[in-house]
């Protein structure tokens, strides 16, 4: 187990569209984040202690859409599959 400073702010950003949410974690006792209700694509979790970044993470949410990377314009795309 390892024990990590505990934030006070969740920033999550959409790497598709790039919208991003803030959220203010500081009087939650457990956080748990859930991401069912979120659209497929990849997204930047980023928690912060006061204005530092202490951590983050990406995660890859891509069922059932197929995700490429368009690197003349620097953005995601993604496409629904026929699988």
């Amino acid at each position: 187990v390892i024990e990590l400073p505990k934030p006070d702010k969740v920033k999550i950003i959409n790497l598709v569209n790039n919208e991003e949410w803030f959220l203010n974690v500081e009087e939650i006792e457990k956080l748990t984040l859930d991401f069912s209700e979120f659209n497929p694509g990849f997204y930047n979790i980023i928690f912060y202690k006061r204005v530092e970044e202490i951590y983050s993470f990406t995660m890859i949410k891509c069922f059932p859409l197929v995700v490429t990377y368009d690197s003349e314009l620097k953005k995601y795309t993604t496409s629904p599959t026929l699988w």
